[in-house]
């Protein structure tokens, strides 16, 4: 997926813009697109992956999930495999019912990204959280994020 925008979708459970299952024969690459204003209700606002998506040059905002974590993001729940989650990627803006305001991570790498502006109203991590697993995170910024709960 290249130079698109996926704006304004509503899911019933997970991936509001983007749904990637663990039974795709590959993850999807996402190159200067914009995942903007939509909603999940379980996790998973703008992106949901148990496989695994790269993002690059990509922005995700103003995404949101109703009942769940990852508002922005929510990657890798169910995955031993170790994921690279691409580079220069901006998250914000993004709501989430519990953890994860801007992306609820397991077992991912991110380089170069801006995480700004997100809430996770019920939980923790209001710009990253990472549930389980091993997240490495290269240079970029996470700044000016909200959570109600502290870990």
């Amino acid at each position: 997926v290249q130079r698109c925008v996926i704006a304004g979708n509503r899911a019933d459970e997970f991936g509001g813009g983007v749904y990637v299952a663990a039974d795709s024969s590959s993850a999807p690459r996402l190159r200067g697109t914009l995942i903007a204003g939509n909603v999940a209700t379980n996790g998973g606002g703008g992106i949901y992956s148990t496989l695994g998506v790269y993002p690059q040059s990509c922005t995700v905002t103003a995404n949101r999930v109703t009942s769940g974590p990852g508002g922005g993001i929510m990657a890798g729940p169910d995955s031993s495999t170790y994921y690279s989650y691409g580079t220069n990627v901006v998250v914000d803006g993004n709501l989430a019912a519990t953890d994860g305001g801007g992306a609820y991570l397991t077992n991912c790498q991110v380089r170069y990204w801006t995480v700004a502006g997100n809430t996770a109203q019920g939980g923790a991590g209001g710009g990253r959280r990472q549930r389980s697993g091993v997240v490495r995170a290269h240079g970029g910024n996470i700044g000016a994020n909200r959570s109600w709960r502290q870990t």
